[in-house]
């Protein structure tokens, strides 16, 4: 483990872009009228990785190798922070935040309170996805078929395990751990306390984000899709047309928001059928998506900024 002091780069005020932003009702959509406001935030250059701590957000911008703090109530700018390399996922495990190191073969540990960089971890080689399961967090190494389980503590590597295809990124369903293998079209499924390879499934295509919504598996098709499956056995749900280059799903708890890449969107899909409700225009290139417990927020690659969705109405 290597351990450095930390190193915030600047504290700003909020810089708020604006309401760039809008959402409309879609075609056939149960509910008419707009249900959401669409606020814009500036951040670092090539945003793609979110996640939330319960207060703020936390945007990985990868070309400038640092994680940007904002407050999730207003979006303020609380702080950046070096990640000790070049990645595009980050996740939470209650008091620190963790980031994945595409080109060096490691995570980051830094404190979320201050950011304070509290070490470094091997893993294996180009690592997406992390994810925190509620007790260790899981790495996915794309180029070695293999995810990576390590105790946040103090970073301990307590196990290495299959997960074809070029593993990427993760769901956790209470049990089991979900992987998508990018290169082959695959879903994996793991068992979280020994990473036994419980199944795999073909989604087809090139599966990248992937959500559980407290009873099924929800995975992005990068062509056109989104596919969804019954996660007691992977039985296929179906597959619903979504737009041009599908990347990340989050679920708000009644409902499932995907972003659409090559069209500046995200849209709110129905838990029953998949049926597109709403799309709200972001900015360029949406990539990750997380919901915060009461917003969602979109990181725009192309635009250097993050989107916070507000909720006006709920409706079905």
């Amino acid at each position: 483990m290597k351990s450095t002091s930390r190193v915030p780069l600047f504290v700003l005020f909020t810089v708020l872009v604006g309401m760039s932003g809008f959402c409309v009702p879609w075609a056939h959509a149960e509910q008419s009228g707009s249900r959401s406001s669409v606020e814009t935030f500036r951040v670092g250059r090539l945003p793609w990785g979110l996640t939330s701590d319960g207060e703020n957000i936390w945007v990985r911008s990868s070309y400038d190798d640092t994680v940007t703090k904002l407050r999730a109530s207003d979006g303020a700018n609380l702080g950046t922070y070096r990640t000790g390399g070049t990645g595009y996922y980050l996740a939470f495990d209650g008091s620190n935040i963790w980031l994945s190191n595409f080109y060096i073969a490691k995570v980051t540990k830094l404190r979320a309170s201050d950011g304070a960089m509290l070490g470094s971890f091997d893993v294996g080689q180009f690592p997406g996805g992390v994810m925190f399961d509620g007790a260790n967090i899981w790495v996915a190494n794309r180029d070695e078929d293999t995810v990576t389980k390590l105790r946040p503590s103090d970073g301990v590597v307590l196990g290495t395990y299959d997960a074809p295809g070029g593993p990427w990124e993760f769901a956790y369903d209470g049990v089991n751990v979900w992987v998508t293998g990018y290169w082959r079209g695959l879903l994996s499924k793991l068992r979280a306390d020994d990473g036994t390879l419980v199944g795999t499934f073909a989604v087809g295509g090139l599966p990248q984000g992937v959500v559980f919504d407290g009873s099924s598996i929800w995975v992005t098709d990068n062509f056109d899709s989104v596919t969804k499956l019954r996660a007691s056995d992977g039985f296929p749900q179906g597959t619903v047309t979504v737009g041009s280059v599908p990347v990340d799903l989050a679920f708000d708890g009644a409902h499932v928001w995907v972003t659409v890449e090559n069209e500046d969107s995200v849209k709110r899909l129905g838990r029953t059928k998949g049926n597109t409700q709403e799309r709200c225009r972001v900015g360029h290139g949406p990539k990750g998506v997380v919901f915060d417990g009461t917003n969602i927020w979109v990181a725009n690659v192309g635009s250097d900024t993050v989107s916070k969705i507000t909720r006006t109405s709920q409706g079905e």
